[in-house]
């Protein structure tokens, strides 16, 4: 996953949310707003399209759909 996300500016997956609700999103993940820890098996981001004033939150990623944009 790091290696794809250096590629790209950003990807499409399919994210289970640990917070603040239980439940599945498709989230566009911008390539310059996450880092990923491939070996936890979680996404940290800080923006995302539908909330660029979240704060930092983590989703555990299940499916990663390869939709780069």
């Amino acid at each position: 996953m790091n290696a794809l996300l250096e590629e790209g500016v950003g990807v499409t997956v399919m994210a289970q949310q640990a917070m603040p609700r239980k439940g599945y999103d498709l989230v566009f993940i911008p390539r310059h707003n996450s880092v990923i820890d491939s070996t936890l098996g979680i996404l940290k981001l800080s923006n995302t399209p539908h909330n660029p004033t979240a704060r930092q939150m983590e989703v555990i990623v299940e499916v990663c759909l390869t939709e780069w944009f």
